[in-house]
């Protein structure tokens, strides 16, 4: 029998969440969430990040995107709300990204240059997201050259340009 794809009714908790994994060297323990301006869409999110931490954040260039680790290892980061994008766009800690456990449902609009660069992402999965309202994924996941497991369902009925997507 076939898998049934979840719907958004069927989505709770967890899987709500966008969810992603990072090392964390211990010479260089802190770990910023890099967003990009978006026409004013608001940012509300909670950030869970894996050790026991929450920070809140309220736009995509002030307060709560930057953690500092008591110590190395691996964490798995979680945000809960609205948090439209993400924008690693071939810089800061693009390297300490493994992997992305679930999309999840945060109210995406831009994916584009979203985990761009990021070399050492092993494992993509779309999981139970909501991307219904994303416009673009130009370069969404270039330079992610040692991604073996890319699980990559995404609702693209609003996307207008997905150039390089996989570059």
């Amino acid at each position: 029998m076939g898998e049934i794809a979840k719907t958004y009714w069927d989505v709770k908790g967890d899987d709500l969440k966008f969810q992603m994994e990072v090392l964390i060297p211990s010479d260089d323990r802190d770990f910023t969430i890099p967003c990009q301006e978006d026409g004013g869409v608001a940012f509300s999110a909670i950030i869970d990040w894996g050790d026991g931490t929450t920070t809140t954040t309220t736009t995509y260039n002030v307060g709560g995107l930057t953690h500092t680790y008591s110590a190395g290892g691996t964490y798995t980061i979680k945000i809960d709300g609205t948090f439209p994008n993400i924008y690693f766009a071939n810089v800061g800690d693009k390297d300490k990204v493994r992997k992305v456990l679930n999309l999840g449902h945060v109210g995406w609009t831009k994916l584009n240059n979203a985990f761009h660069g990021c070399v050492n992402l092993t494992e993509f999965s779309a999981g139970a997201s909501d991307t219904s309202s994303v416009t673009t994924l130009v370069a969404m996941l270039s330079g992610c050259i040692v991604l073996t497991t890319a699980e990559v369902r995404l609702d693209t009925s609003s996307v207008t340009t997905l150039a390089s997507m996989f570059s």
